[in-house]
């Protein structure tokens, strides 16, 4: 008897049956992140606004192909606490009325003066150098969230900040 005969019929049955469970895992990952609501979000600095002041700009994108609604957008103090970002009147033109159902590849916006959140920042007393971080809530309860800039309340307060 050769020895394909012994053995190799048996390893080539293991070696399509790795195979197969290799692309059936693979297949698996890949819809489940499919199914899964995607969205990116990010920070800008948006400085061609009226009355010359800087704004924080904060977006969300659905990249899924599922709808997501969207309920809250705004800047996080490093996990810290949340300040949810309302427009005002240099800014409602270009802010999204919330909650919003996004679309695969719709948008919604928000922005706040860089000059309202260190105020605010000054009066949680963090007036030194911190990480803000763009989120964006969804109506199932997720947060997600975007890539940190590092922010200084002391360039931007209005309010007296305590030594």
């Amino acid at each position: 008897m050769s020895w394909w005969m012994e053995w190799g019929k048996d390893a080539l049955v293991a070696a399509v049956a790795l195979y197969g469970a290799i692309l059936s895992t693979l297949n698996w990952r890949q819809a489940h992140q499919k199914d899964g609501r995607l969205v990116r979000v990010k920070q800008t600095v948006l400085t061609q606004v009226v009355g010359g002041r800087e704004y924080a700009h904060v977006e969300v994108v659905n990249v899924g192909h599922r709808k997501v609604k969207i309920i809250e957008l705004g800047i996080e103090l490093e996990g810290v606490c949340r300040f949810t970002l309302q427009p005002d009147e240099a800014t409602a033109h270009l802010a999204t009325e919330l909650p919003a159902t996004l679309e695969d590849g719709d948008r919604a916006v928000r922005c706040a003066a860089y000059s309202d959140i260190a105020d605010f920042l000054v009066r949680i007393q963090r007036s030194d150098e911190c990480r803000l971080v763009p989120f964006a809530g969804d109506s199932t309860g997720g947060t997600h969230r975007g890539e940190g800039r590092l922010f200084n309340p002391r360039e931007y307060a209005t309010a007296p900040i305590a030594s």
